[in-house]
């Protein structure tokens, strides 16, 4: 099945099967995003989301690439800030999360599997198990490099 952007009042759930998002923001309400088995795939993808939680258990194969220009560049989940629903990301072998995953008021999990060149996670608190998740920081695809910017950063335990 192949999704365009948009607003899903009721979010998206994956019980199996493909999903391929067509490029564009994708504004998630209700249960947000919650893949239970299953493939999923898109390139220049946003997801907002606006209540719910971003969710995958079980995930076949994942391959979802952020925006490399535009307002949403370097941009892949936005959780709303009121939302305090625990984002849980478990990539299977070969996922791929590119983008900034921002959750500024909840809790991330994240497990398995990410092969992706670079990812950025901004959370109340992070949780990685095992080792095979990886945070890169190749920024080429962005014509401007990092989407963070500063001249400071701070890391806290």
């Amino acid at each position: 099945k192949t999704l365009s952007a948009g607003t899903y009042c009721g979010g998206i759930q994956l019980n199996g099967g493909s999903l391929s998002l067509n490029p564009g923001t994708y504004i998630l309400d209700g249960i947000g995003l919650q893949m239970n088995s299953g493939s999923i795939s898109g390139t220049g993808v946003t997801l907002y989301i606006a209540q719910g939680q971003a969710q995958f258990n079980g995930a076949n194969s994942v391959d979802l690439v952020a925006p490399t220009s535009g307002p949403y560049a370097g941009i892949l989940f936005y959780q709303n800030s009121t939302d305090a629903s625990t984002a849980q990301i478990n990539g299977g072998a070969n996922a791929e999360f590119q983008g900034s995953l921002y959750f500024p008021d909840a809790s991330v999990q994240l497990n398995g599997s990410n092969t992706a060149a670079y990812t950025i996670v901004v959370s109340k608190s992070i949780q990685i198990n095992g080792s095979d998740f990886n945070i890169g920081s190749d920024y080429s695809s962005l014509p401007g490099g990092s989407p963070v910017k500063g001249t400071t950063g701070i890391l806290v335990e």
